[in-house]
């Protein structure tokens, strides 16, 4: 598979609005597609469509990642554990 989690981690990290990733998961299926799933927490304000659609432009380009299931929530949601990426 080849994709480095640490650097996924930091690209959608650094999307224009993300405040936090946590609950990161990739993974190759048997047809060699590549799969990702995260919560996503956004800073205020943000629009989680328009994060949302900027993460997976960036996973596709960057990474070849096509299949996503990205869970966003607000900053107040965020549970006790999280992992935030600054």
């Amino acid at each position: 598979m080849g994709v480095p989690l640490s650097e996924v981690r930091r690209a959608v990290g650094d999307v224009q609005g993300v405040a936090g990733v946590h609950d990161l998961h990739i993974w190759s299926t048997s047809n060699d597609e590549i799969s990702f799933t995260a919560h996503v927490t956004l800073k205020r304000g943000e629009d989680p469509a328009a994060v949302r659609r900027e993460i997976e432009k960036v996973l596709k380009e960057r990474f070849g990642i096509h299949r996503t299931t990205i869970q966003v929530e607000s900053e107040a949601e965020t549970h006790e554990g999280a992992i935030f990426h600054r």
